[in-house]
C-alpha cells in the first residue's frame, strides 16, 4: 500500500456464498478414453493418477460398465468449464487430458485418423456440380473461386437471371468494392480475366460454379440458386500448330456441349443484355423459361472477352442417352446447303423447323455461316447449314 500510495483500512471483508459448491462433476468412459488416446490405458493406472491429482472417483453409477463419476477438486474449479446444458457436467475431453498428461503424449504413436465412408449417397445437386466441373475442365477451362460480394457498379453492369431482384447490401462491408452480394457470376469472372489479360496472358478460359443471391422478402434468408459461369477470349494454339482466336461460337459450343452431357436442349434466343455487345448476345431458354445467357463483353481491353452464365438447375431432368448406336454399313454423307431468306427469320426458327421435320437418316446439322454482302438482296441473308 505504501508503494502504491494507498491507505490500509481497519477491519476485513469476508463475503461467502454458503450455497455454492466448489466441486464440479463429470463422467469418464474408459472405452472412449482409449479411443480418444489411440492407446490402451490401464484402468488401474488411470484411477491411481486421477486420485493422486485430487480427483474423486465413484463407481456406484453403473458398476462394471467402465464409466466413472469423477469429482473435480475445488482448487481446479476454474480449469474445468461446465457444459451449458443440464446437468452442467464438465467436458470428458478435459478429464482425458488429465490422464494423458501422466500417461505421456510421447507414448502415443502417430497415426492418421480413419476416414469413414459417406453417411449417405451424394445428393443430386452435388453430382450435377461435379459432372459440370469435369465437363468444363475437359473443354479446356480452369476453375476459379471469387468472393461472393462486389461493388454495386460492377453488379449492375452485367445481366442477372432475375433482373427485378435488387442487390442485397452488406450491413458491415469491408469496403464499397465489396458492399453487395453478387446476383451474377459474370462481373467477377470478367474482372479476373482482365487481370490476367493486362499481364500479357494470350488467352483465358475460366469457369466458376457458385451460388448467387436474390432477395426473398423482408427478414427472410436470400434465395441462393447455384449457377455456372464462363469467360473466354484471346488466341489459343502455337505457331507450329493451328492458332485460333476464341469467339462467340466457342463459348456457345461449350454451353451446348455442357447441356448435351446432361441430355438437355437449351434454345438460343437473341436478346439485348446489359454489359454485352448488341447483336452478339443471346438468352438460353429451356421450356419457355430463361435459364442463362451468353455474349460478347461490350467494354474491351485488348482482345474481346465472351461470357456465359446458366443456372445449374436447368441441367437437371435431362435424358443423356447411353445407348450404343451401331454404325451404318454405308459411308456417311455430308453436305452444305445455303438458303437465302429474310433477315427477320432467325437461326433459331430454322433450327426448330429442321428438328421437327428431319428424316430418320439425318444425324446432325450445324449453322456454318450467315452472310450479308455482295450478291445478297437487300433485307435478306444467306445461311449455310452443314448436314
Amino acid at each position: 500500500a505504501a508503494v502504491a500510495g494507498g491507505t490500509v483500512l481497519t477491519g476485513a471483508l469476508d463475503e461467502r456464498d454458503p450455497g455454492r459448491s466448489w466441486h464440479r462433476h463429470g463422467r469418464l468412459d474408459l472405452a472412449k478414453l482409449d479411443a480418444f488416446a489411440g492407446a490402451e490405458i490401464s484402468s488401474v493406472d488411470a484411477e491411481r493418477w486421477l486420485t493422486g491429482l485430487g480427483f474423486g472417483i465413484d463407481r456406484v453409477d453403473r458398476p462394471g460398465s467402465g464409466i466413472w463419476r469423477v469429482t473435480v477438486p475445488s482448487w481446479r474449479y476454474y480449469d474445468f468449464p461446465p457444459r451449458p446444458e443440464p446437468p452442467h457436467e464438465v467436458y470428458p475431453q478435459d478429464l482425458y487430458e488429465e490422464v494423458l498428461r501422466i500417461y505421456g503424449f510421447d507414448r502415443i504413436s502417430a497415426a492418421l485418423p480413419a476416414i469413414p465412408g459417406s453417411d449417405a449417397p451424394k445428393p443430386e445437386y452435388q453430382i450435377r456440380r461435379e459432372r459440370a466441373r469435369q465437363q468444363l475442365a475437359a473443354s479446356g477451362y480452369v476453375e476459379t473461386v471469387h468472393f461472393a460480394f462486389l461493388d454495386p457498379a460492377r453488379d449492375a453492369a452485367f445481366p442477372s437471371l432475375r433482373p427485378d431482384a435488387k442487390p442485397l447490401r452488406l450491413a458491415n462491408p469491408l469496403s464499397e468494392q465489396y458492399s453487395v452480394l453478387r446476383r451474377s457470376l459474370a462481373p467477377n469472372l470478367v474482372e479476373t480475366a482482365r487481370f490476367n489479360q493486362r499481364r500479357g496472358l494470350a488467352a483465358v478460359r475460366m469457369f466458376e460454379i457458385a451460388t448467387v443471391f436474390y432477395e426473398a422478402g423482408p427478414g427472410e434468408i436470400p434465395d441462393q440458386p447455384e449457377h455456372v459461369g464462363l469467360v473466354c477470349g484471346g488466341r489459343v494454339g502455337s505457331p507450329w500448330q493451328r492458332e485460333m482466336d476464341l469467339d462467340l461460337f466457342d463459348i456457345k459450343g461449350t454451353i451446348e456441349a455442357l447441356a448435351a452431357d446432361f441430355g438437355v436442349h437449351l434454345e438460343v434466343r437473341p436478346a439485348d443484355l446489359p454489359g454485352l455487345l448488341s447483336g452478339s448476345s443471346a438468352e438460353l431458354v429451356r421450356e419457355t423459361q430463361v435459364v442463362g445467357y451468353f455474349g460478347r463483353v461490350e467494354e474491351e481491353e485488348g482482345y474481346p472477352l465472351y461470357v456465359a452464365e446458366v443456372a445449374t438447375s436447368a441441367l437437371a431432368g435431362g435424358n443423356p442417352s447411353l445407348a450404343i448406336v451401331i454404325p451404318s454399313r454405308y459411308p456417311g454423307v455430308s453436305a452444305d446447303l445455303t438458303l437465302t431468306h429474310s433477315l427477320e427469320t432467325p437461326w433459331a426458327e430454322i433450327d426448330r423447323a429442321i428438328r421437327e421435320l428431319r428424316p430418320p437418316d439425318l444425324v446432325s446439322w450445324d449453322l456454318k455461316v450467315r452472310y450479308r454482302g455482295q450478291g445478297v438482296p437487300e433485307g435478306a441473308v444467306n445461311t449455310t447449314i452443314s448436314f
